[in-house]
């Protein structure tokens, strides 16, 4: 699994930086529009878009918006972000006015950060699904719980995992592809350590087997 975790993680950060820049060039633009004259490097050291972009990605970070995995609902999910980070926002413009843009410049960054990282968001899909982790599965029965098992992984966003084979137990109905089914004399364990499988899911339709199912999951 270290595999798989770890470019999981370079894909969530790289959606974080992506965020955190889209943050900072509002802040940039907003600065323009207003007619002050700060060059990049002047906004990267300002506290300002800084307090703003933490307050943002940690509100993202609770929405499971750094998870790739979860991609249903994004776009709803970034508004209703942007909604709830309000309210902190806020305080922090009341309670530390300092730290804090303008109510001008409070909402340009505002609605221009939301509508960058909604763009940024729908521009990046393609580019980081071409390299999303995929991590090698194999399910244990061919029946109509196999079937239910492989559909669930297409529909419920799961695109992550490619089923490598089925495993059919003596005696099942073989429903899935019989291209995906296993030799009835393949070593399952040998099998899994070969083809670097990192995830088991078990659907048999009647569990009272002789497969290996204990040693796979363990």
């Amino acid at each position: 699994m270290a595999r798989f975790s770890s470019a999981f993680s370079r894909l969530s950060a790289l959606l974080l930086l992506g965020d955190v820049a889209m943050i900072y060039a509002a802040a940039a633009i907003s600065q323009r529009v207003y007619g002050w004259r700060f060059g990049p490097a002047d906004v990267l050291l300002q506290a300002k878009p800084a307090i703003f972009a933490i307050v943002l990605v940690y509100v993202f970070y609770l929405a499971e918006l750094y998870d790739y995995h979860k991609r249903s609902g994004i776009y709803r999910r970034i508004i209703y972000s942007y909604l709830f980070a309000l309210t902190p926002l806020l305080a922090i413009s009341f309670f530390a006015p300092d730290h804090a843009f303008g109510r001008g410049m409070f909402l340009l960054v505002y609605v221009g950060s939301g509508g960058l990282i909604l763009l940024w968001r729908r521009l990046s899909e393609p580019i980081l699904h071409r390299f999303r982790p995929v991590a090698n599965a194999l399910v244990i029965g061919t029946g109509s719980a196999a079937m239910d098992a492989s559909d669930l992984l297409r529909t419920a966003g799961e695109e992550d995992y490619e089923i490598k084979g089925f495993v059919a137990a003596p005696g099942s109905l073989r429903l899935v592809p019989k291209e995906k089914i296993l030799d009835e004399d393949t070593d399952i364990l040998e099998y899994v350590r070969e083809h670097g499988v990192e995830k088991v899911i078990v659907a048999l339709d009647d569990r009272r087997g002789t497969l290996p199912v204990t040693e796979l999951l363990e």
